[in-house]
């Protein structure tokens, strides 16, 4: 437990080397705890040996054949090296396999959530989001009904593009889901800030950081610190401060998942005018190490739009070829998306048309 617990630590600095071999260290001497090898394979992705990761669930899935957690993490491992439906066809195996299990009804459905998202199925991750919550609530959870209409506002803001619809969604989840029903520790305060910063409400933003600060001082995460860096970027964005929020987001580029936050200073710099700081982030954050954190904490909002955003970039320097790459990418993931959203994947279909007709 010492050396699993000690490979985590390593792995939230980013030593991912020293994480590894405490971890292979723990396995070698405990063989039938599943978590041990899935933190195994999380340190050989981040140092990106995704064969000896695929390897390390393998022997997972040999050693603990009813263990639920190899077939999520098998899972997740697709997800992160782009296998997304695969990704998505196996974790609904192991939902259907496992209808009473609210722990893997629970997991499953947030993954398969994110990974929706990611296709730009946003009317599935809103669902999935309900079925993952509504698990976490069954497992005693108060939290749940609360985080499920976060899930959907945010959706509003993010991919629809329709603030004041998300605005209206969150007072109206408040009112019938009281934050002081929660216990501080439950209350998604950050979530809050980050939303309503999204949906251009900053001053509403900064009441409920007040509120993140409070439950800090009283009641202190291991990550608060990052997390406010984040929080008061997103603020800084909705104010239009983008020098500021570039160097929150920069501040908030810790732990484990490497890859997780640079999106969100990639935009900042975007919408800064700083065009290379933006193509050198995004680029970073497409060519990270395949982490799973990472695909269904960052992906799912930000992997298609990166591409897109890529694309646009480059064209308008006249590479055409990465252009056409990143366009091509952005296709490929919301090939199959919402309706609401065909109209961005056809316009993008349109300029790569273009660009490899121009060839």
């Amino acid at each position: 437990a010492a050396l699993n617990n000690l490979a985590n630590d390593y792995r939230l600095v980013r030593e991912h080397a020293k994480a590894e071999a405490a971890a292979s260290r723990a396995l070698a001497q405990q063989q039938t705890a599943a978590v041990i090898y899935r933190n195994l394979a999380w340190s050989q992705l981040a140092l990106g040996k995704v064969a000896a990761a695929e390897s390390t669930l393998a022997l997972m899935a040999t050693r603990l054949p009813q263990n639920p957690l190899a077939v999520m993490s098998r899972a997740l491992v697709m997800a992160a090296v782009g296998q997304h439906d695969s990704a998505y066809g196996l974790l609904d195996s192991l939902r259907r396999a496992r209808t009473g299990d609210l722990a893997v009804q629970y997991e499953g459905a947030l993954y398969q959530s994110g990974i929706a998202a990611t296709r730009g199925r946003i009317r599935d991750y809103v669902r999935l989001s309900r079925e993952s919550n509504d698990a976490a609530r069954q497992q005693g959870t108060l939290s749940g009904p609360l985080n499920a209409a976060l899930d959907e506002a945010e959706a509003e803001a993010w991919f629809f593009e329709q603030p004041s619809r998300a605005v209206g969604m969150l007072d109206r989840a408040l009112a019938e889901h009281p934050l002081d029903s929660l216990a501080p520790i439950e209350r998604p305060y950050d979530r809050l800030v980050q939303i309503y910063a999204l949906a251009n409400q900053p001053e509403r933003a900064r009441t409920y950081l007040a509120a993140f600060d409070r439950r800090a001082q009283e009641t202190a995460r291991r990550d608060d610190k990052q997390v406010r860096h984040r929080l008061l970027g997103s603020i800084s964005v909705a104010e239009h401060r983008y020098d500021d929020a570039a160097r929150e987001f920069r501040a908030a580029d810790e732990g484990a998942c490497t890859g997780c936050w640079l999106p969100e200073l990639a935009r900042a710099y975007d919408l800064g005018g700083n065009a290379d700081s933006a193509i050198a982030v995004f680029s970073r954050y497409i060519e990270a190490p395949s982490e799973p954190t990472r695909a269904w904490v960052a992906d799912p909002y930000h992997l298609a739009g990166a591409h897109k955003r890529l694309g646009e970039l480059y064209e308008a320097r006249g590479d055409r070829q990465k252009a056409a790459s990143h366009y091509a990418a952005f296709v490929d993931l919301w090939k199959d998306a919402d309706p609401e959203l065909q109209p961005i994947v056809r316009r993008v279909r349109e300029r790569l048309t273009t660009l490899q007709r121009r060839e």
